[in-house]
């Protein structure tokens, strides 16, 4: 077992030096961070990155992509242009994703030099937890749900909304002081569905009640595969 683990230890350690030094991940980093990002080329280059080396690290800047472009929307918006809540809420559900990774791939464990147990970078979950508190506090997923919504696109929205509240859930907000921050900005406290038989379209859809701080429930009809979905609020 010991062995094994020392192999592992040597193999990410090795992994996440490369993804470091590799230039596509410097490329992408480059393209976010200047004075007129390219968050296209960006993901491109991430993309490839992720194939080569698919390590913590490079998760990671797989979800600053999106984060840096959630903060250039949230900073036009604060400079009087308007923000694109399409844009800012799928880039902040894409670095959740990536973001969930690398938190996984960050807990492997591996032996120190002490031959005992500990995560393969033991500096990630702070970082991703910092991020993930911010994405809560500024609720982008809620108002990216509420845009699906609107947009009818209603299963997107369950989805968006779930992550939201499984936000304080995660493994990597299991910290007291962040649970404790997470508990005095609840949006949304529960999701409830329940299945029902429609009559008038003779088929199942889902009843989703989605019950927020204010005592207000929001219930919202989902229809799988159909595009003319109706919604009672």
């Amino acid at each position: 077992m010991k062995k094994s683990l020392i192999l592992a230890a040597l193999v990410l350690i090795s992994a996440g030096c490369m993804a470091q030094k590799n230039p596509l991940v410097k490329k992408a980093k480059s393209l976010i961070n200047s004075e007129t990002p390219d968050f296209g080329a960006a993901r491109a280059a991430i993309a490839e990155a992720l194939e080569q080396e698919p390590t913590a690290e490079t998760y990671y800047w797989a979800g600053m992509i999106g984060y840096q472009e959630v903060t250039r929307q949230n900073y036009n918006q604060l400079m009087g242009q308007a923000a694109d809540v399409a844009v800012t809420g799928a880039a902040a559900s894409e670095s959740y994703e990536y973001w969930l990774k690398a938190d996984e791939l960050a807990q492997v464990p591996v032996l120190n030099k002490k031959g005992e147990e500990v995560p393969t970078d033991p500096k990630m979950r702070a970082k991703l937890a910092k991020m993930m508190l911010e994405y809560y506090k500024n609720q982008e997923l809620v108002k990216y749900g509420v845009h699906l919504n609107e947009s009818r696109d209603f299963l997107g929205a369950f989805k968006a909304f779930k992550m939201h509240i499984d936000i304080p859930e995660l493994p990597m907000m299991q910290n007291e002081k962040l649970r404790k921050r997470c508990r005095v900005i609840p949006y949304i406290s529960s999701i409830n569905t329940t299945p029902v038989f429609s009559l008038s379209r003779r088929r199942c859809m889902t009843k989703l009640s989605l019950s927020s701080s204010n005592s207000k429930t929001v219930t919202m009809r989902l229809f799988p595969r159909t595009s003319s979905s109706t919604r009672s609020m």
